[in-house]
């Protein structure tokens, strides 16, 4: 565990954090001849390093929340990179242990405030949304945005409570459809450890 974590924080310390647009990773031979790398970057480097050493590791990429964007802080002592944001890191499978989350990019191992959307044995599997558009006019859509709302919760949401979201975002423009309505079959709600 001391070796994986120490991986870990070298990533953190020796190599600079830089934003990049494009669509997928550089390898990891390009990332340490950069120095830098985004997130994404990071993590495959770092699972690279731990499968060479005989450990099972996954790329996982989702959200990562941080307490100073409920404030809408816009600066913080100690920047966490990727908040508020698309961002990638790993789960290492330690026996007796589990999977457990390895944030290079920040240093942050087994944290909550990961929340996962998609967890692949390769980054190129991990694409957060994937679906078409189609219109007679093109400039008709527009973009799109993505919240994230985190709260702590006992139980998981009735059917009642998830309707209720489902409604107030199709209210708000945010969403439509998704009902059985639409052809989508309700399920029993479904608790997911964490």
């Amino acid at each position: 565990m001391e070796l994986v974590e120490a991986i870990n924080g070298a990533i953190k310390t020796d190599f600079t954090y830089n934003a990049r647009v494009e669509e997928g990773t550089q390898s990891p031979a390009r990332t340490l001849e950069l120095g830098s790398g985004t997130c994404r970057d990071f993590a495959l480097l770092f699972i690279e390093a731990v499968r060479e050493l005989g450990f099972a590791a996954r790329f996982v990429t989702g959200y990562l929340y941080t307490s100073h964007l409920d404030l809408n802080l816009t600066s913080q002592e100690d920047e966490v990179k990727g908040a508020g944001a698309t961002h990638a890191w790993a789960e290492v499978y330690l026996p007796g242990a589990g999977w457990i989350d390895f944030d290079p990019t920040n240093g942050l191992i087994g944290t909550d405030h990961l929340v996962r959307v998609a967890v692949v044995r390769d980054p190129r599997q991990a694409s957060p949304i994937v679906g078409s558009f189609f219109s007679e006019n093109p400039s008709a859509f527009l973009g799109m945005e993505v919240e994230v709302f985190v709260s702590t919760r006992l139980s998981p949401l009735t059917h009642a409570e998830t309707a209720s979201v489902g409604s107030a975002m199709a209210d708000d423009g945010v969403v439509e459809g998704g009902g059985p309505e639409d052809g989508i079959p309700e399920r029993e709600d479904v608790s997911v450890p964490a």
